[in-house]
């Protein structure tokens, strides 16, 4: 069952058009704004990694995200564009 933060960190990356790559239980990638964002945890209860990579290819984000283990991937590519500073830029 969707929590209400899970809904709406779904209905905030539809409206940003986030092109999703590749999504799994344990995994997503997508792209935004040209950045690689890839957040990933070993098994459900982790905490998720988050890495995004700028387009020149540096790390605008990179770690872990605390006491996110009971998070949905959704939220963890919000918290990935918020760590790397994209989600103000996007918000235009």
């Amino acid at each position: 069952m969707q929590t209400t933060d899970q809904s709406r960190a779904k209905q905030e990356l539809q409206a940003r058009l986030i092109e999703m790559t590749a999504v799994d239980e344990h995994e997503v990638s997508c792209l935004y704004r040209d950045h690689e964002i890839l957040v990933s945890r070993d098994f459900e209860g982790d905490d998720w990694y988050i890495q995004v990579f700028a387009p020149c290819g540096r790390m605008a984000y990179d770690g872990w995200w605390h006491c996110s283990t009971d998070k949905s991937a959704e939220e963890a590519v919000l918290e990935a564009l918020t760590g790397a500073l994209l989600r103000e830029k996007g918000g235009e």
